[in-house]
């Protein structure tokens, strides 16, 4: 999320989704009361919702996202 230029914050909170995208901002606001793997799960489920242009992530997040999403998105193949 750094890469594409979004802010992660933990904060309290009643969202309905476990998170809240605040769009103009770039920021992205996560229950701290959640653990670890739903966080993760909550940045995957992200990724579905933010637009993004995959020339911005690095190889090893292309690579990385590649697998997150089992070849649902026809990423490039850099080398």
């Amino acid at each position: 999320m750094e890469e594409l230029g979004y802010e992660i914050i933990y904060e309290k909170g009643n969202f309905k989704s476990g998170y809240c995208i605040v769009e103009h901002k770039k920021v992205i606001v996560i229950n701290r009361f959640y653990d670890m793997e739903t966080r993760i799960n909550c940045l995957i489920d992200i990724l579905d919702v933010v637009d993004f242009e995959i020339d911005r992530l690095s190889k090893e997040s292309k690579t990385f996202l590649r697998k997150l999403t089992h070849q649902e998105m026809k990423l490039p193949i850099v080398e």
